[in-house]
């Protein structure tokens, strides 16, 4: 199984790295007895100027995935973008908007199974 991160809404939104998930006071969903874990095939600290191409893949079509996205939004590999050691990612309305497609955004997945 693959892992894919699908955003399809008009804003930016940065990721970043981080040894567990944070929550909202009184919403941790973690069972009692069980912890998070890294994974450090799947994390990143996202500390360079490019996505780290070993780990992720921006583009829409490519290692048996052809997914170019879901209309109206269309995934575009320039919408991603490292800096200050977060990954970003821009969604916007096309400039020049078809029938199918209005929107574009990203999606960025693991190389690695999850």
């Amino acid at each position: 199984m693959k892992f894919a991160l699908l955003l399809s809404s008009g804003f930016s939104i940065s990721a970043s790295a981080q040894k567990a998930p944070t929550f909202l006071p009184d919403s941790n969903p973690t069972p009692k007895g069980k912890s998070w874990e890294l994974v450090e095939n799947m994390s990143d600290e996202f500390d360079g100027d490019t996505l780290d191409l070993k780990k992720w893949q921006a583009k829409p079509r490519g290692n048996g995935w052809m997914w170019d996205g879901r209309p109206p939004g269309l995934f575009h590999e320039r919408n991603v973008v490292v800096k200050d050691g977060k990954m970003n990612v821009t969604v916007s309305e096309l400039e020049k908007l078809t029938p199918k497609w209005r929107y574009q955004g990203a999606i960025v997945r693991s190389l690695n199974a999850g």
